[in-house]
């Protein structure tokens, strides 16, 4: 990345959106995009932007190749790096329809919140807090 740009004030999201942001599959040209492109039609979705975490946080692939983060907020290592991905705005039905694809409720994964930083140009637009899917679990 180049020189950052100043932040600027945190965008305006409606009070009934929750911030999610994806790293993997839910991703613009990967297999699961779909329903998010589904939930965008019906205004239950809409795209904020490409973002990355704030800070490094731990991102593996599981079993079956899927990836998931660590929610390992004391974890340093020089093998870490910030996640990229995208920032969407979900409207309460959005997220249950996300939480039933991610199998929220079976435990395979959870929704943690993190700081990210939405990604315009060369710089960022500030620090924003995001709920996504993770597990503490790296088994």
């Amino acid at each position: 990345m180049g020189r950052e740009a100043p932040s600027m004030a945190p965008m305006a999201i409606p009070s009934d959106r929750t911030l999610i942001f994806t790293y993997g599959t839910l991703k613009r040209g990967f297999s699961n995009h779909k329903l998010l492109q589904s939930l965008m039609q019906s205004n239950h979705a809409s795209f904020v932007g490409p973002a990355a975490t704030s800070s490094p946080i731990p991102l593996v692939c599981g079993p079956y190749r899927v990836p998931f983060l660590l929610n390992l907020s004391s974890c340093h290592s020089d093998e870490i790096y910030p996640v990229s991905g995208e920032l969407y705005s979900v409207s309460p039905l959005g997220l249950a329809r996300l939480d039933e694809l991610e199998g929220v409720s079976k435990g395979h994964y959870e929704r943690f919140p993190l700081k990210v930083r939405v990604i315009k140009g060369e710089g960022n637009r500030g620090g924003v807090k995001w709920k996504k899917w993770g597990s503490n679990d790296p088994h």
